[in-house]
């Protein structure tokens, strides 16, 4: 009798044993793929999101790991502020310089170059805590969308489908621009020229009271 035979009748013998085994193998195998396929498409999104064009993070005093989920990711809560004076000593002195402009007072302490501008190529301040409906608000600077490629390897920078970036100072809208990505200003319903409101904090918290032109 051959071995094949042998284990058939083996089956038939033990049906409900056979069944559960049977099954059993058929949902490990399952979740082992779903587990392998899961995994690999969560490692091809971090990969993708980790290459944004930087090497460095800076942040206050706290937690690594909340820093950089904040920072590159946009999750958990939002950390401390570095001061701004801090943020200015990462900037040339022609950019130091704008920022005095913008300032509109003296500041003779940014007629020098910043002390860490000779090791930086290229600052982006990120601060968060606001909220557009559901979407996180990221105040930054035009430098996020003129200077920084978020994929070195393919040399990409941020696109504008329509409108143009926001300006630091604006002499229609002052320093209230805003710039919406595709799927906020799809979802949010709203067109480049309107004017919209933040909260600050939470989704539902209160508003600030000044508008943002898109």
């Amino acid at each position: 009798m051959s071995l094949f035979r042998i284990a058939w009748r083996s089956i038939q013998q033990r049906g409900l044993a056979s069944i559960l085994t049977a099954f059993s193998m058929a949902l490990g195998v399952t979740l082992v793929v779903s587990v392998l396929s899961i995994h690999g498409i969560v490692s091809e999104s971090f990969t993708k999101n980790r290459s944004l064009g930087y090497n460095m993070i800076v942040g206050a005093k706290g937690g690594r790991l909340q820093l950089t989920l904040n920072t590159v990711y946009y999750l958990s809560q939002p950390v401390e502020n570095v001061p701004y004076d801090y943020y200015l000593e990462f900037l040339p002195l022609d950019q130091r310089r704008a920022q005095q402009q913008l300032a509109r007072r003296p500041r003779p302490d940014l007629a020098r170059e910043g002390e860490f501008a000779p090791y930086t190529e290229i600052a982006i301040p990120v601060c968060l805590g606001d909220y557009f409906g559901h979407f996180r608000v990221v105040g930054t600077t035009t430098a996020m969308f003129d200077d920084l490629v978020y994929d070195p390897q393919h040399g990409k920078k941020y696109e504008f489908a329509d409108g143009r970036n926001f300006k630091h100072w604006d002499e229609e809208h002052g320093f209230f621009e805003a710039v919406l990505g595709a799927t906020v200003a799809r979802e949010m319903n709203v067109k480049v020229g309107q004017e919209i409101q933040f909260t600050h904090g939470d989704p539902e918290g209160s508003g600030h009271g000044q508008g943002f032109t898109v």
